[in-house]
């Protein structure tokens, strides 16, 4: 389960709790982080995107639609000139859940 401010928000088996509430991420990584970071910022206005963030030469993607996210996030990354190092969908944590519904809990 997972508690967050001493209150139980779910219980669920883990398997459970990653199928139903862990969001599609895909980090892609990138020597020219001005190019990276201008990307990171036109993907942003994109609908199927939920997050961006930019850390160092990695941009870690957060997608509503997976499969949309899937033919035209690395279309998007060449359209834009960048040189890839790795591109990768990644397979959602138990902590990347908590963080999604402790923040869920807060705006409540």
């Amino acid at each position: 389960g997972i508690i967050a401010r001493g209150r139980m928000i779910v219980q669920s088996r883990r398997e459970t709790l990653l199928a139903q509430y862990a969001a599609p991420v895909f980090e892609v990584e990138c020597a020219d982080t001005t190019g990276l970071q201008c990307w990171a910022n036109g993907l942003r206005q994109r609908v199927w995107v939920t997050a961006v963030s930019v850390e160092n030469v990695t941009a870690r993607v957060v997608v509503k639609d997976i499969e949309l996210a899937k033919r035209e996030l690395l279309v998007s990354a060449v359209q834009a000139d960048l040189i890839l190092d790795r591109y990768e969908e990644i397979k959602p944590s138990l902590e990347d859940v908590f963080l999604r519904l402790v923040g869920e809990e807060g705006m409540q």
